[in-house]
């Protein structure tokens, strides 16, 4: 689909294509418009609460932040596991 746009700040839009690194006017608008787009949804889904996210840190970090033991493997680190085991009977 085609839409005739009149710019009338010529000067945004010369900054806009150096910006994103483009040389057409087109393509300056259709990445500026599909950014704006990304943002706001991300927005919306904030404010809506429908993330399905406990958490505040993107996916793919919790599995390297969870993918080795928290404690050392000796002694005294399976001592501590020992005793939060049993405190929770």
């Amino acid at each position: 689909m085609s839409v005739i746009v009149e710019i009338s700040n010529v000067e945004n839009l010369r900054r806009l294509k150096e910006i994103l690194g483009v040389n057409k006017d087109s393509e300056a608008i259709e990445r500026s418009m599909e950014r704006t787009i990304r943002e706001y949804e991300a927005v919306q889904q904030k404010t809506d609460g429908s993330d399905n996210g406990d958490h505040d840190l993107p996916e793919e970090y919790w599995e390297d932040l969870f993918s080795e033991p928290m404690l050392p493997n000796n002694p005294g680190s399976q001592a501590v596991i020992d005793e939060r085991n049993e405190a929770r009977y």
